[in-house]
């Protein structure tokens, strides 16, 4: 099995942000405005009725509010997904495009409260452009990320849970997840499932590649007369 580097979004991969985000939505509209994760059909929510009607300043500012990521709940499997990667031997890193004081430093006490033994010196990107890091596997929710990454990295395995606003993603893109959107053990049992096939197979590659090498680096043997009389 090959070691694999696997880049991990936190929003909507690991952390379950956005039914939290709507339920924060809702309380601060007084119910007005009031969302399911269904209706959010694309990556904008302020394009997504009804929060069109919401002041932007409102739906996107409460992301950089105190206690807002600090609160965030852990996407079901996610943990267990993870520590099977890591103890598989892979490395593993997170990178967020999350920004601002709030968010930033709340992401950290995230982490050291739900990932203890992550590293988030070694082991947490703050990065909007995740096509600018290395990885054998990239996992986000972000459809223009999954295509940018591919774009420029065409060997790596790039996957994604599904939702509303990722669904057009074509086949080379790998979403798990019904289209229930709830936490299921399927989603990150599917990834888990899906990378291991790969490094195995990508192992299996390597080891081809390296017994190739050695047979053209073997001389060759001396040449044998097929003839008597031949001359060599």
């Amino acid at each position: 099995m090959k070691k694999l580097r696997i880049l991990i979004d936190v929003d909507g991969i690991v952390a379950n942000t956005l039914p939290y985000w709507l339920a924060q939505i809702a309380k601060a509209t007084k119910f007005t405005a009031v969302a399911q994760v269904e209706d959010i059909k694309v990556w904008d929510l302020s394009k997504c009725p009804p929060l069109d009607k919401v002041d932007p300043k409102l739906l996107f500012g409460m992301l950089n509010d105190s206690y807002f990521m600090i609160n965030v709940p852990v996407i079901f499997g996610a943990k267990e997904g993870i520590q099977q990667l890591i103890d598989d031997g892979h490395e593993i890193v997170f990178v967020t495009a999350r920004t601002g004081a709030t968010s930033m430093g709340e992401t950290l006490e995230w982490f050291h409260k739900h990932f203890p033994k992550i590293n988030t010196e070694k082991q947490l990107a703050f990065l909007y452009d995740k096509q600018f890091m290395i990885g054998d596997v990239l996992i986000d929710d972000k459809a223009a990320t999954l295509e940018a990454y591919k774009a420029k990295h065409k060997e790596a395995l790039t996957i994604g849970i599904r939702y509303p606003y990722n669904e057009h993603l074509g086949p080379e893109h790998k979403l798990f997840g019904d289209k229930t959107y709830l936490d299921a053990t399927l989603t990150w049992g599917g990834i888990y499932a899906c990378i291991k096939g790969h490094a195995e197979q990508q192992g299996v590659y390597e080891d081809l590649i390296a017994k190739s090498k050695k047979v053209l680096a073997e001389p060759f043997p001396p040449h044998i007369p097929f003839f008597p009389n031949e001359k060599y």
